[in-house]
Parts: structure tokens; C-alpha cells; sequence
């Protein structure tokens, strides 16, 4: 069991600075990102990853209100399309690899989980979704 710690640790690492590395390319101010895994145990005892949830915190400078409610929304839009762009391109396997531009996972459309708004500072976004993991 502890190897299946390790590979899932060694796992999250490589994904994390690939994420991170992928969403700094792509104009994110990206400060946190947590990864998690959904297992299921087959006939044959092994375990095997189902799904990965994927957070990302990070900042948005610009305004929430007045007039700039436009601009927020589709710098949101854009930042999302970003987010599920950049997961894409590197996804897990079912036996803790990764795989480059990988089009057999799925990965869901993101969420907004958490905000911590600042009048006229910058704001803090967390974004979630699911990678899903093909057999």
C-alpha cells in the first residue's frame, strides 16, 4: 500500500509543476494548486485512478462592479477555457503515468468553489473540475 503512497505523491508532484508551468504560459497568477484522486479497487486487488479533482487558487486583478462586470465575464470565460486547456494537456492514467495531449480523458467543465473579494484589490478565484480517467 505504501507504494501506491508513493506513486500517487510522485504523481500530484509532476502534475502540479507541469499545471503550474502550463497555466503561468497562459497569463494565470496561479498561487495554490491541489490535486486529489477518486480510486477503485478491481477484481484483482490493484487499485486504479477513476478520477482526479483538480483546484486552482488564483488572482484576478481586475474589477467585479459597475462597469466592468463585461469584462469579468469573459475574462472569466477566457480563464476557464485556459484551465481546462492547460489540464488537458498533461492527464493522469488509471496506473499513476502521465500522458501529453492526451484526447481519451475527459475533463469537465470548471467550477468557481470559493472567491475572496476585495473592494478594488485583487481577488481570489478557486476553480475545480474533474479529469476524468478512460480504461
Amino acid at each position: 500500500m505504501s507504494d501506491d503512497k508513493t506513486k500517487k505523491k510522485v504523481l500530484v508532484d509532476k502534475l502540479n509543476y507541469l499545471y503550474k508551468m502550463e497555466l503561468s504560459q497562459r497569463k494565470f497568477q496561479v498561487f495554490d494548486i491541489d490535486i486529489d484522486f477518486e480510486e477503485d479497487q478491481l477484481e484483482s486487488g490493484e487499485w486504479v485512478l477513476e478520477r482526479a479533482v483538480v483546484q486552482v487558487d488564483f488572482e484576478y486583478d481586475g474589477r467585479l462592479d459597475g462597469d466592468e462586470a463585461y469584462l469579468f465575464s469573459r475574462d472569466l470565460k477566457i480563464m476557464c477555457d485556459n484551465f481546462v486547456s492547460a489540464l488537458s494537456k498533461y492527464t493522469p492514467t488509471r496506473e499513476y503515468k502521465i500522458i501529453s495531449d492526451s484526447s481519451k480523458s475527459y475533463v469537465s467543465e470548471p467550477m468557481i468553489v470559493g472567491i475572496d473579494y476585495k473592494y478594488e484589490e485583487t481577488h481570489t478565484f478557486r476553480l475545480a473540475t474533474f479529469i476524468t480517467i478512460p480504461e
